[in-house]
This record gives structure tokens, C-alpha cells and sequence, in this order.
């Protein structure tokens, strides 16, 4: 069992070290959300950081000239 802010990295860490396993999570007094969903944020940003920043590539330049080429 784990703090329920952090199942999501928890499980796919684990799925990626080949377990299968499942979780429920443990409730967190809620003045703590605020600081452990950034800290969430941040660690599965360190761990996707290529997709996320291509996305966000993507969306920022890629997107706006293709719509400008096609509407011509």
C-alpha cells in the first residue's frame, strides 16, 4: 500500500521491472495534495521528459504552421 498521490508512478515502476501487481492507496490529509501532486508532476516529467517535451514542441510549433499551410 502507498500514499494514494503516488500509485500511478508506484505501479508503472513496477510494471516496468516486470511485476504484476495492484494497489490501493492510503489516504493523504488533504492540505498535502498541493506539494505531493507537484512533486508527482515533476518525477514523471524527469521520466518522460522526451515525449513531453516533443508533444509540447509539437503543439507549440509543428501544429500552428501545418494549420497555416493547409488554410492556406
Amino acid at each position: 500500500m502507498s500514499s494514494n498521490y503516488h500509485v500511478y508512478r508506484c505501479l508503472r515502476l513496477a510494471r516496468e521491472l516486470g511485476f504484476k501487481c495492484i494497489d490501493m492507496g492510503a489516504d493523504v490529509a488533504f492540505y498535502y495534495w498541493p506539494s505531493a501532486l507537484i512533486r508527482e508532476f515533476i518525477a514523471i516529467f524527469l521520466t518522460k521528459r522526451f515525449l513531453i517535451w516533443s508533444l509540447l514542441c509539437y503543439a507549440l510549433f509543428v501544429a500552428p504552421v501545418l494549420a497555416a499551410l493547409i488554410a492556406g
